[in-house]
């Protein structure tokens, strides 16, 4: 987005100079804690302290270089445009503002507890109430904004004209978060109708500059046909978002986890799915012993699929793991863990329905997509205006 500015507008130079060498470092960072040790992390794999301490001096080099450069050099690239607040350039810095603080957000909430650990002998820990109380909110407000962004001018516009173009969007998602305030609760509204306008208000993109209610179709086709990649770029990365707070959302509502013992034959529930332990077999891999739990999932007496869930024992390093069974059904995940067998033959068993699950892998699918046709078309366009020729006589 900052780019965006940047070749439209030719200014907030600094800015995204700032960004980008933030960004490196904080992959950086991503990797100094993945690979040392220092954070306790589902996400850390290999970790090595010699190998922490050659990441973390990359890090020093490359970003404190980064930022001496910047400090004695920045200063020279921007230039002096002005616009107003309610305008595409307001709403793109206002995308950065809150992008920003969200990722400050995220970086104390995980970096907090080793300050901590340092400067006295306390541990704490950061779970989800502190993500979803910060974190959270920041996202909303940036979702009520973000649909409006596209549909402002350049430089200056009024938020009521901006709104007036997005009416239809906007009165559809109203309507839906009105229907869900009574039959989900509050939250549910929330999160489903700040979907619905981030979708609608993308589809409400191409709608708009195609307008097939006013044009003939063969005109409305070849506008729809000549539409730049930015501006696809835009729709998808607009969408995906509203698709993972969909999927999110939908996740919160409706997810049915059931923790059970069973033994063979018997069955338990979970969304409206009947998972039944048809049997355990026992059988010697080459490097490993292995459980096997094969359940059958049936719905309204119909068949399903059938699940393998595997508990491992490795002899020479003394581990158990377990393999989890997982099938999709349409955007949701049917998933069932075991454990080892306990008094009265029966198996522990952790079933899980994950309902439109998968939304949450489309919607950042589909974000990234976006940002690679923005940095397509970006980049002939660029190379395009650098091809042209300079002008004999300046214009006036």
């Amino acid at each position: 987005h900052s780019a965006l500015v940047v070749e439209r507008r030719q200014t907030l130079i600094v800015w995204t100079i700032l960004l980008a060498i933030l960004t490196f470092s904080l992959s950086l960072i991503g990797t100094f804690v993945v690979r040392s040790g220092v954070i306790t992390s589902v996400h850390a794999f290999a970790t090595d302290p010699a190998r922490g301490v050659g990441v973390l001096a990359i890090l020093v080099i490359f970003t404190g270089g980064a930022l001496c450069l910047f400090a004695a050099r920045g200063r020279g690239f921007d230039q002096s445009v002005s616009f107003r607040p309610v305008s595409r350039e307001g709403a793109l810095i206002l995308n950065n503002i809150l992008l920003v603080v969200a990722t400050g957000t995220v970086f104390l909430g995980t970096f907090y507890p080793l300050f901590v650990e340092l400067t006295g002998p306390e541990k704490i820990s950061v779970g989800p109430p502190y993500f979803n109380r910060t974190f959270g909110p920041i996202m909303v407000i940036l979702g009520l904004a973000l649909s409006a962004g596209p549909f402002l001018r350049w430089k200056r516009d009024g938020l009521r004209a901006a709104l007036a173009r997005l009416r239809w969007p906007l009165t559809m998602a109203g309507l839906l978060a009105a229907a869900a305030i009574f039959a989900l609760g509050p939250g549910a509204a929330l999160g489903l109708g700040l979907a619905a306008w981030l979708v609608l208000g993308a589809v409400w993109i191409v709608v708009a500059r195609a307008q097939p209610f006013r044009m003939p179709s063969a005109r409305s086709w070849t506008l729809l046909r000549t539409t730049p990649l930015a501006v696809w770029g835009t729709v998808l990365g607009h969408a995906g978002l509203g698709l993972l707070i969909a999927g999110i959302t939908c996740v919160t509502l409706w997810d049915d986890e059931v923790i059970v013992a069973l033994r063979e034959g018997e069955s338990a529930t979970a969304g409206g799915y009947i998972f039944t332990l048809r049997e355990v077999r026992v059988a010697l891999e080459a490097n490993y012993e292995v459980e096997r739990a094969t359940f059958d999932v049936t719905r309204n007496g119909a068949p399903v699929t059938t699940l393998e869930a595997q508990r491992r024992y490795y002899p020479v390093s003394g581990k158990v793991t377990t393999e989890a069974a997982i099938a999709p059904r349409f955007l949701s995940n049917l998933y069932v863990s075991v454990s080892g067998p306990s008094s009265g033959n029966t198996w522990g068993a952790r079933i899980y329905h994950h309902p439109f699950v998968l939304l949450i892998w489309l919607g950042p699918l589909l974000m990234a997509f976006g940002g690679f046709l923005s940095l397509i078309d970006r980049r002939f366009r660029v190379g395009a205006l650098a091809a042209r020729p300079n002008p004999t006589v300046a214009p006036a």
